[in-house]
């Protein structure tokens, strides 16, 4: 049985094909089968294929093999995410002191993999944040700057019978407009990239880039909240002082 799913191309075309392969000078003809359930052992650099061989055509093999052509395999059958696992990958670890590069444990690459996928995930939202953090500088700087254009537009609004209530009704769904399109935008470029990722690792990941985005939702909802409170205030102490002054 090969685990690898790029062998030969034709993983997802056919059920199953023969194919032969040389070991230990014999030819030996073969069946693959496609399975889903993963490697039956964890990769390894003397792991790369696995062919699984009937018992009589496995001693035949061993007989003819030095040892220095054996590699030895021991199988744990309980949970090997669990204390005793990690334990015994310790002890082997101290008993073998020199040949780490000789051992593999599953337990040890999945630590691997979680400590490289935390620090890739924690450089990614941190700086995701940063561009955030940015584009709230960008949008606050376009509301504040063209404000006094905003007064005027709402003054000449008033002058013809319009609410108060109205304006701010029409200034909260500008701004709604300015700070999320946006987020559609890139919520719209972020699922795309995540459905091709997704069928570049044939895992679904889809969920994990929707899970973001409802936080960057939530900070981009806070941040409306909070500017549009202090725009329409500043927006509105401004037309008071125009209306005492008499400006209209």
């Amino acid at each position: 049985m090969f685990p690898n799913p790029l062998f030969h191309g034709q993983r997802e075309e056919v059920e199953s094909w023969n194919d032969r392969v040389q070991i230990g000078g014999e030819e030996l003809e073969f069946t693959v089968k496609p399975d889903e359930t993963g490697r039956l052992i964890n990769p390894a650099r003397h792991l790369l294929y696995n062919l699984v061989v009937s018992d009589a055509v496995y001693e035949n093999l061993a007989e003819r093999a030095g040892r220095e052509q054996r590699i030895h395999i021991s199988m744990w059958t309980g949970n090997w995410r669990g204390r005793a696992m990690q334990q015994a990958s310790s002890e082997l670890s101290a008993l073998f002191s020199g040949q780490e590069k000789l051992i593999s444990t599953t337990v040890r690459q999945y630590q691997t993999q979680v400590v490289y996928m935390g620090l890739t995930v924690f450089i990614g939202v941190f700086v995701s944040l940063v561009f955030v953090a940015a584009c709230f500088s960008l949008l606050y700087s376009r509301l504040f700057t063209d404000i006094e254009e905003d007064r005027k537009y709402a003054r000449r609004l008033q002058q013809v019978g319009v609410t108060r209530r109205e304006l701010r009704g029409q200034a909260l769904s500008q701004m709604a407009v300015i700070f999320f399109l946006p987020f559609v935008v890139g919520l719209v470029h972020s699922t795309v990239a995540m459905h091709a990722l997704g069928t570049l690792t044939r895992r679904t990941v889809l969920h994990y880039g929707w899970g973001a985005a409802l936080l960057f939702l939530f900070l981009f909802g806070a941040f409306f909240f909070g500017t549009g409170q202090l725009y329409w205030r500043s927006l509105q102490d401004g037309l008071q002082r125009e209306a005492r002054s008499g400006v209209f």
